[in-house]
């Protein structure tokens, strides 16, 4: 019995170095993982810039087959037919919006302080200031196929 107690030792120095070593390794894949979303974040930049794009992005497709174009109330709104019915993009408060048939409101992109829209032939031309007044402007292709 003896014997067993005098075995017994205390925190050695091997056991730090061992403790050590795995909390050296926990610190790097810790750093690692915070360049890692760094280089996300940037790559995929804001939520505003991403919502803006896939705003485009819809709005280029629906005005793709369309038979109709025309701009109301002096530019603030945007009406076209397709087969789907007769669309309005216009803005409502800080949203833009889109409306078919006068039923319905979808949500397209946030956070505007104002839209124009303008047309230059078969194509449309979009201003939107943000609210933290950023102006972003973008030029869509007009497919017009009559009936």
């Amino acid at each position: 019995m003896l014997r067993l107690l005098k075995r017994e030792s205390g925190y050695t120095l091997l056991e730090s170095l061992f403790q050590l070593a795995i909390t050296v390794t926990f610190l790097h894949l810790f750093v690692l993982f915070f360049f890692w979303k760094h280089s996300i974040e940037r790559q995929f930049g804001s939520i505003t810039s991403t919502e803006w794009e896939l705003f485009t992005a819809e709005l280029q497709t629906a005005l793709s087959e369309v038979e109709s174009v025309e701009l109301a109330m002096g530019g603030r709104a945007l009406l076209f037919v397709n087969e789907r019915g007769m669309h309005t993009i216009s803005r409502s408060g800080t949203v833009i919006r889109k409306t078919v048939d006068s039923k319905g409101h979808v949500p397209l992109f946030t956070n505007s302080q104002s839209i124009h829209f303008s047309l230059e032939g078969n194509m449309l031309r979009m201003l939107v200031m943000t609210t933290d007044e950023k102006i972003k402007e973008r030029r869509f292709a007009i497919g017009l196929y009559p009936k």
